[in-house]
């Protein structure tokens, strides 16, 4: 019996994929054969969406972001938004960590949502903005500070974005309390004065 799954382009196989979540790329898809496997592995355009990883098992959590530090260069957007979730901190901050070693890493990001930002998240990503090559979209909710006033971090994460991040076309910051969001298309022919 013929293997017709072997005999597609990949540029076929990598649209089929654009269908199916990266955890079961990397789970499923991967076991069906060698050409899928090696297919799959070399996807440029995973879609990586961490709510759905629990913190609370950190060694299950440890090996997914050992593992994605080899496919960073293939993760074109990245979640990590879950308002009843408190973990989310430790999670971003442990990703971000782990993925330090890596020069290449997310270099091809387009798109980053994030959630319970405060200074000391804000401070590991920052660091790494200006290797977000790619970045076009990101989306922060529920930005606190409790050492200032959170309009003023929000307004301070803000500008960092603007000057950190020349590929940045559109933004969203969203507060924890009850001040309103602010959404923003960027021109990308922007000049930041400094």
């Amino acid at each position: 019996m013929s293997d017709q799954l072997s005999k597609l382009p990949v540029e076929l196989i990598n649209k089929i994929l654009d269908d199916v979540s990266t955890f079961d790329i990397l789970t499923y898809v991967c076991l069906v054969n060698k050409r899928l496997r090696t297919v799959s592995l070399a996807y440029p355009r995973f879609r990586l969406d961490l709510n759905r990883f629990s913190f609370n098992k950190k060694r299950q959590f440890d090996k997914l972001c050992t593992q994605l530090v080899y496919l960073s260069s293939q993760i074109a957007s990245l979640t990590l938004t879950n308002e009843d979730d408190a973990t989310i901190p430790a999670k971003i901050a442990y990703l971000f960590s782990r993925s330090i070693t890596v020069n290449s890493t997310f270099s091809s990001l387009h798109s980053l949502s994030l959630s319970h930002v405060d200074h000391t998240i804000w401070d590991s990503i920052k660091a790494r903005l200006t290797s977000f090559i790619a970045l076009t979209s990101i989306s922060i909710n529920f930005i606190t500070d409790m050492k200032a006033s959170t309009p003023l971090f929000a307004s301070i994460i803000l500008m960092e974005l603007l000057f950190f991040s020349s590929s940045l076309k559109r933004l969203s910051l969203n507060t924890f309390f009850n001040y309103p969001p602010v959404m923003a298309t960027i021109d990308p022919s922007r000049t930041l004065n400094t």
